[in-house]
């Protein structure tokens, strides 16, 4: 207002700009177990610095209920929790400030490792599989235990089943 009780209006013109996708992400491939972190200013850009809120959708194949993404406290990470199982999946990540939003489409190979064994048995006699995964060997009468944990290990931490093969 001034003295003469007339006002001046001043009109903005104010642009929000849609978030931009940056670069594509290559396809994924991780281990079970593995836990990836990708840095969204890599591949997400809002030239506005708005909150974006970032979903997802599956395109094709199965995550398995252990496989999971969070968005990092400070949201500068989207974290990928690859769990669960070998798997081949498109997901389909959406940054969304609202009335704009971007798409950043991602592959993912899950890959189970096999389990590897970590030490020879020297099995003179008949084994008997125990559960618990413990066998006993009858040697010279006298029973000789060893556990199957000792012998066999999954890089994925993924827990082992045993069975006797009477070959």
């Amino acid at each position: 207002n001034d003295r003469s009780g007339s006002s001046d209006s001043v009109g903005f013109d104010v642009t929000n700009h849609a978030p931009e996708l940056i670069k594509d992400l290559p396809e994924i491939k991780c281990h079970v177990g593995e836990e990836l972190e990708i840095p969204l200013a890599d591949h997400i850009s809002d030239k506005d610095g708005d909150i974006l809120e970032i979903t997802s959708t599956v395109e094709s194949g199965e995550p398995g209920s252990e496989f999971g993404w969070e968005v990092s406290d400070d949201a500068s990470k989207l974290i990928i929790k690859a769990g669960g199982h070998s798997a081949k999946m498109k997901l389909i990540f959406t940054a969304d400030e609202g009335d704009e939003s971007v798409s950043l489409p991602a592959s993912f190979n899950i890959v189970n490792r096999k389990p590897e064994k970590t030490a020879n048995i020297e099995v003179p006699h008949f084994v008997v599989n125990v559960p618990g995964f413990m066998f006993f060997v009858k040697y010279d009468h006298e029973p000789v235990s060893y556990r199957l944990d000792d012998y066999f290990v999954d890089p994925d931490g993924l827990p082992l089943e045993y069975r006797l093969d009477p070959k």
